[in-house]
């Protein structure tokens, strides 16, 4: 924890002393409460951090923030990830973001995995959209489950994905096959750009399953960032 708050975490400004309902970040600044027992630490060498307000288990709302790219955020996160950064650290707490569905993936496939904010994208290799349904009826028969139902899929033309600011123009699933729901959500499989005002574009060449970080809390309009 660092007692001597910084100024800066990358390209954001920190400015602190407001009151708990002006916490926020606002273009290239970031606007901390500054009550003598909030907790600060550092990540990323200093690109990024953790903000506790008045600190212990009591306190308030944990805060992720910083800068990431080009892009200042600051989002709230769950305790739970939060608790996991006090007692397994830095490398623990960032792999405690990503979805279980992508670190399963990675695991057990090696598959790559590309980022755009809190949307991970989970390449399928060499699955395509032919083949898709073949893959839907493999794994829907080893998990024991009668469903013959055929994944459809549409065109679309910066589709929002996950209700948020992040858009994708291309090709997507128009149903979510069933061995892609988990805990927080449906998962889409997309192929095409997505797009975010605040992040550089990703061009998914091949096929992608995309899902979105498990620790941040959301605001009412689905963005973190």
């Amino acid at each position: 924890m660092i007692t001597d708050k910084p100024k800066k975490a990358g390209e954001a400004i920190l400015v602190y002393g407001v009151e708990r309902e002006d916490v926020r970040a606002d273009g290239r600044y970031i606007y901390l409460t500054g009550h003598p027992k909030d907790q600060f630490y550092s990540l990323q060498e200093g690109e990024q951090f953790l903000f506790n307000p008045r600190g212990g288990k009591k306190g308030g709302q944990p805060l992720f923030g910083g800068t990431d790219g080009e892009n200042v955020f600051l989002s709230p996160i769950y305790v739970v990830a939060f608790d996991v950064f006090l007692e397994k650290g830095e490398a623990a707490f960032y792999q405690a973001l990503r979805p279980e569905i992508v670190r399963e993936m990675e695991k057990h496939f090696q598959a790559e995995i590309r980022r755009q904010g809190d949307i991970f994208a989970v390449s399928l290799g060499s699955v395509t959209w032919e083949n898709l349904n073949l893959l839907h009826a493999l794994l829907l028969h080893h998990s024991g489950i009668n469903d013959h139902r055929f994944v459809k899929t549409k065109e679309v033309d910066r589709e929002p994905i996950f209700a948020t600011r992040h858009t994708l123009t291309g090709k997507m699933t128009a149903t979510i096959p069933v061995q892609f729901v988990y805990c927080a959500g449906p998962c889409p499989i997309v192929q095409g750009v997505l797009d975010h005002p605040n992040h550089e574009s990703l061009v998914l060449e091949e096929l992608h399953l995309l899902a979105r970080s498990e620790g941040v809390i959301y605001r009412n309009n689905g963005d973190a960032d």
